[in-house]
């Protein structure tokens, strides 16, 4: 009885020993990989889902490399797709705004613009092959125009002044935002000076002197292709300075606007000139 005694004080000894062991890795783990559900640090509702992050402590490339390869690979798209979300909000006022649509190289593009004012829903559609312009409002057909009444993505990633051209210093993490592993880059105002802001406040037709209260942008860039997938923007600031045109009684406001990429080079609808109106 004895000897069985001592035995079981061994083997317990021993499976102590490698719990020790065993809460040791985890703790490593743990600290080597950090998993959890992230919320998009931009106002609600205008990101569509939460990200699933996972910060691996390897060396990853700088931030202002990562945006010079996108910048490089994304003129270069035979074809995508997009959907856009903007709003401006302020108090009790709120503008959604929604661009969907397609592109196909060389030049063309189709897309849906979607809104809501005053409780009242707004749909348009809009047509840009080479240097024709075509748009059809609710409640008409379509109609040729002077120029492309819609949003172009790729303003978004091409000139001195795009997203990707900003001089971006942040820290640079793995994450899987649905099912694809990208670079996730966060640069805040807080975080740069006010040198930084030149490309973004021209590219969001915003005073260069009028400094915003915060702002906030997000890159998320495949880590493959270096396809820009998604882009977040939220910026906070007086409404005199913001430029938005809108009749909005309160001072502060704040612009969000998410960009979301797909289909890279895949087959899309052909974009045709429609049918115009007699």
């Amino acid at each position: 009885l004895s000897n069985d005694f001592n035995q079981k004080q061994d083997e317990i000894a021993e499976l102590n020993a490698n719990a020790v062991v065993l809460s040791e890795e985890i703790a490593n783990l743990k600290e080597l990989a950090r998993v959890k559900e992230y919320p998009v640090t931009v106002e609600k509702g205008v990101v569509s889902q939460n990200v699933v992050e996972k910060t691996v402590s390897t060396n990853l490339p700088s931030s202002s490399s990562i945006l010079e390869n996108s910048q490089d690979i994304m003129p270069t798209l035979d074809s995508f797709r997009f959907n856009i979300d903007m709003s401006v909000k302020s108090d009790d006022f709120e503008f959604p705004i929604n661009y969907q649509g397609r592109f196909k190289a060389p030049e063309s593009l189709f897309q849906t613009l979607s809104l809501e004012m005053v409780g009242l829903a707004m749909k348009g559609d809009f047509i840009k092959i080479n240097n024709d312009y075509y748009e059809k409002e609710p409640m008409s057909g379509w109609a040729a125009t002077d120029k492309f009444e819609g949003i172009d993505p790729r303003d978004f990633w091409t000139g001195e002044d795009s997203l990707l051209a900003l001089p971006v210093a942040a820290k640079t993490i793995r994450v899987n935002l649905e099912g694809i592993d990208v670079y996730k880059i966060t640069w805040s105002l807080a975080d740069s000076g006010e040198d930084s802001l030149t490309g973004i406040l021209s590219l969001l037709d915003i005073e260069s002197g009028a400094i915003p209260d915060n702002m906030l942008i997000e890159y998320w860039i495949d880590t493959e292709n270096f396809h820009l997938r998604r882009c977040v923007i939220s910026i906070k600031g007086k409404v005199a300075d913001l430029n938005l045109g809108m009749p909005i009684e309160s001072d502060i406001a704040t612009i969000s606007m998410e960009i979301n990429l797909s289909a890279f080079n895949e087959a899309v609808e052909p974009i045709l000139v429609p049918n115009l109106t007699p």
